[in-house]
C-alpha cells in the first residue's frame, strides 16, 4: 500500500508542477451511523454534505466563494459471508440544486489483520441515475489500512493512523474516466461507539486525455455505533 501511495503522491506533484491542473478546495464532513440487526447482518446510514471553499488553476488564476454543494445521504446493508467478510447493498440519494440523483450499490470487502495493523479491501460497482443525463457505471478498488500508535491493537481513547487509497473506473456513454483517491486520516477511538477522524480526501481525475482535476477535501467524519 505505501509503494501505491508513493507513486500516486509523485504523480500528483508531476501534474501540479505540469501548470495546466485545475484545482477545488473544500469541506467534506460526514456522519455516519451503524448498527448490527443480527449476528450476519449489519445496516451503515452515512449523511455528507459538501461545502466548497475555493476553485481555480495552478497558475494563480481562482475563485473564492464558500457555498453549500450537496448532500449524500447513503445506505448500506452488509452481509458476513466468511471471518472477516462481507457482502452489501446500497442506495445513494444525492441532493443537489433541487435535483435528486440515484445510485445503486453493490460490494465485497474483506480484511487482512496483521501486527499492528489491518488491511482492508473493498471491490465496488455501482449505477448512477440522473433524468437529464445517460446511467453513470463505474467499477472502484479501495485499500484501506487502520495502523495503531500504541501497539498491536487500537483500544478505547486511542489515536490512530488512517490510509485510504481508491481507484474508481467510470463509464457514461461513450465517455470513460479515472479517478485516483488518496485518503490520509487522523482518528480518535473513543470507546466501541464512538469513533472521531479528521483528515485530507484527495482525488485526482481527468488526467488520462484531458486537463487533470486535483480536489483537496478536509474531512471531519464522526462514526457512531448503536
Amino acid at each position: 500500500m505505501f509503494k501505491f501511495t508513493f507513486f500516486i503522491l509523485m504523480f500528483s506533484v508531476s501534474t501540479l508542477l505540469y501548470g495546466q491542473s485545475l484545482y477545488e478546495v473544500g469541506i467534506l464532513p460526514e456522519v455516519n451511523i451503524g448498527t448490527k440487526i443480527n449476528e450476519l447482518w449489519n445496516i451503515n446510514v452515512e449523511f455528507a454534505p459538501r461545502f466548497e471553499l475555493s476553485e481555480g488553476d495552478f497558475k494563480g488564476n481562482n475563485d473564492t466563494d464558500v457555498f453549500y454543494s450537496l448532500l449524500d445521504v447513503t445506505t448500506v446493508a452488509t452481509r458476513t459471508v466468511g471471518v472477516d467478510a462481507k457482502v452489501g447493498i446500497g442506495y445513494l440519494a444525492r441532493f443537489r440544486d433541487k435535483k435528486l440523483i440515484h445510485r445503486a450499490i453493490q460490494q465485497y470487502s474483506f480484511t487482512v489483520p496483521y501486527f499492528g495493523f489491518r488491511l482492508g479491501h473493498r471491490f465496488r460497482v455501482d449505477q448512477t441515475f440522473n433524468a437529464r443525463q445517460k446511467v453513470e457505471f463505474r467499477a472502484r478498488y479501495r485499500l484501506s489500512s487502520d495502523i495503531s500508535l500504541n501497539g498491536e491493537f487500537i483500544d478505547q481513547g486511542e489515536v490512530y493512523l488512517k490510509l485510504g487509497n481508491e481507484y474508481v473506473y467510470s463509464i457514461q456513454g461513450d465517455a470513460t474516466d479515472l479517478e485516483v483517491r488518496f485518503v490520509p486520516t487522523l482518528g480518535y477511538f473513543a470507546n466501541d461507539a464512538n469513533k472521531l477522524e479528521i483528515g485530507v480526501d484527495y482525488r485526482m481525475d481527468s488526467f488520462l486525455k484531458a486537463t487533470a482535476n486535483h480536489r483537496f477535501w478536509i474531512n471531519l467524519g464522526y462514526y457512531l455505533s448503536l
